[in-house]
């Protein structure tokens, strides 16, 4: 008799993310038309590719490149500081709890970054260049996995 082998949950929260980035939900983070919509398609289209290729390496490469439910932590190279939040989805979006959405200014510039990657974030009085010092995925997804 075989035992029974638990999913890996590193496997069900990457099939979670590309289920829900392949269907309509996602449709309605989108502008409605122009130039924005375009680059949000190619970003949901980049994003479900680094979905699809981060489900054959193994779990030590998920800590490699931001995405949704990614802690990161940014030293701001102007200022010599450091801050941490988590990449989330748009309604679990609360800058007092350190969690920002993946369509914000920032987090779409961050989405697939890579450790020690420089980033320029436009704010609404300055840019802000940021390194990407480490990131560490949660495995926590609000969506569950369809059977």
């Amino acid at each position: 008799m075989n035992p029974s082998i638990a999913p890996d949950p590193c496997l069900q929260f990457l099939k979670a993310q590309l289920q829900t980035f392949g269907n309509d939900k996602m449709d309605a983070y989108l502008p409605l038309k122009g130039n924005e919509r375009t680059e949000m398609i190619q970003l949901f289209s980049d994003y479900k590719a680094e979905l699809e290729r981060l489900l054959m390496l193994p779990e030590s490469d998920l800590h490699a490149t931001v995405m949704i439910g990614s802690t990161i932590t940014l030293t701001y190279l102007h200022y010599q500081t450091t801050d941490s939040f988590k990449l989330v989805l748009p309604e679990e979006a609360s800058t007092d709890e350190g969690r920002i959405s993946f369509l914000s200014p920032a987090g779409r510039r961050l989405l697939l970054a890579k450790k020690g990657d420089i980033i320029v974030i436009p704010t609404a009085s300055e840019s802000l260049e940021v390194r990407v010092d480490d990131i560490q995925l949660q495995l926590d997804w609000p969506i569950p996995v369809a059977n």
